[in-house]
């Protein structure tokens, strides 16, 4: 009669502590995320399905793009709107949160690159924070005047061209001649400031000896230098071509035009007599981004090798269908032209 009353106990036991162990995998605080997670995903299926509802729209009607934010936890659905869309590109952020980040980018740089005090920081971050309000407030104008403008396909096509200034102005924000830039030329003191020019003038020469070596590794793709001939070469360019003030997205097709522009007789002598004709050839491809570089506003009209600073540079890469060579300057060096 024992016998059977203590298994029973043990069985009873077991359940119990069996009961126990299961409160204690699966708590409350569990269950309640996982019924948390479960309502975000269905949130965001239920927002994808919209999103895919809209694009079919569009395709048919032509309506804003779409797209499904995660902010933080949160998944928010935004439609672009056109003028976005010009201004700030097809993006899964805002533009306002894209210039904040831009903002807070330079920011740092600046701080970096000049040392500045908290103080200092402030009255930037200030100044920053001031033209990027003033450039949102002209895109919102910008989207009530598209929309106010209805079915006037000629009106909106104006404040289209209009959203395109301010995608380029958009890239500028906080640039060399901003207000924010102004602001910071009377902020930091002169000690700053000459540590600053001297880092940007290192960094010049660094990338300016960088755009030479490459050139030359043009040149060697189709003749075969000796490395005495590379270094002598490097040393050339490095005394005949000077680094420019301000580096932009053509420094190197620059580089390759002004090699071109270095007169023969400083060149064939360190070349060997069956390269030439090949390097010739070469030098020559160089020179025919002369018209180019003068449409970009990079040389002077009549082909001076002097760097302008870049202010309006479009974004397009330099077209691949350049003017032909120079006769005049291929006659005076004595080739055929």
């Amino acid at each position: 009669m024992d016998m059977p009353r203590f298994q029973l106990m043990n069985l009873v036991t077991v359940v119990m502590i069996l009961m126990a162990c299961s409160e204690s995998v699966w708590p409350q605080d569990f269950a309640r995320e996982e019924e948390a997670l479960r309502f975000q995903q269905t949130q965001i299926e239920r927002l994808e399905n919209r999103r895919l509802i809209a694009e079919q729209a569009q395709a048919e009607a032509k309506l804003p793009a779409v797209n499904i934010v995660v902010q933080g936890n949160v998944a928010v659905f935004l439609a672009i709107h056109h003028i976005d869309q010009i201004v700030y590109g097809t993006s899964v952020i805002s533009g306002q949160q894209q210039i904040e980040i831009q903002l807070g980018n330079k920011v740092q740089q600046l701080s970096t690159e000049y040392d500045l005090t908290e103080a200092q920081q402030s009255k930037l971050m200030l100044a920053a924070h001031w033209e990027a309000k003033q450039f949102l407030n002209e895109v919102e104008t910008l989207r009530q005047k598209y929309d106010a403008l209805g079915s006037d396909l000629i009106g909106r096509q104006i404040v289209v061209s209009q959203a395109q200034s301010l995608n380029m102005k958009r890239q500028k924000l906080f640039g060399p001649s901003s207000f924010s830039s102004k602001v910071r030329a009377k902020t930091v003191t002169g000690d700053q400031l000459a540590k600053y020019q001297s880092a940007l003038d290192e960094r010049l020469r660094i990338r300016h000896r960088s755009n030479i070596e490459g050139a030359i590794r043009d040149l060697e793709r189709q003749v075969v230098l000796k490395i005495a001939q590379t270094e002598s070469l490097v040393e050339l360019l490095i005394s005949e071509i000077p680094p420019p003030k301000l580096s932009h997205d053509y420094d190197e097709t620059l580089v390759k035009y002004q090699f071109s522009q270095i007169s023969e007789q400083k060149l064939r002598p360190i070349f060997d007599e069956d390269q030439w004709p090949q390097v010739r050839q070469t030098l020559d491809g160089f020179n025919e981004l002369e018209t180019a570089l003068v449409q970009q506003g990079l040389i002077q009209q009549e082909g001076a090798a002097e760097s302008k600073p870049a202010t309006n540079l479009p974004q397009n890469k330099l077209p691949t269908d350049a003017a032909p060579i120079n006769r005049a300057r291929a006659q005076q060096d004595g080739r055929k032209p």
